[in-house]
């Protein structure tokens, strides 16, 4: 998808398609625009594996959120049930959200 100037913003359209799982997004433009020259991988690999997972990434950030900060989870399941009229129950650990 090409943004053309003045369309920066999200529309009810866009938010449909975000909502809906519809929106199409292109990556191959950013990946196409990093140089790989000197690096091996397979080309036919949908992302190459130098590239940094960030699933790893975020169970490290939780980890420390979780040693730093005492109790942030109480809040989080405080802020899920006011946002949710208490509608929605969480069915997970602190530890189950980390991982």
């Amino acid at each position: 998808m090409q943004i053309e100037e003045g369309e920066g913003f999200l529309t009810p359209e866009v938010l449909d398609k975000l909502i809906e799982g519809t929106f199409n997004v292109n990556i191959w433009p950013l990946l196409e625009a990093v140089s790989f020259k000197g690096l091996e991988y397979d080309e036919n690999q949908d992302i190459p594996p130098f590239y940094v997972n960030f699933s790893d990434v975020l169970k490290e950030v939780s980890r420390y959120v979780l040693e730093k900060t005492p109790g942030w989870f109480d809040e989080h399941i405080r802020v899920f049930r006011e946002q949710t009229n208490g509608m929605f129950s969480m069915e997970y650990t602190e530890e189950e959200f980390a991982e």
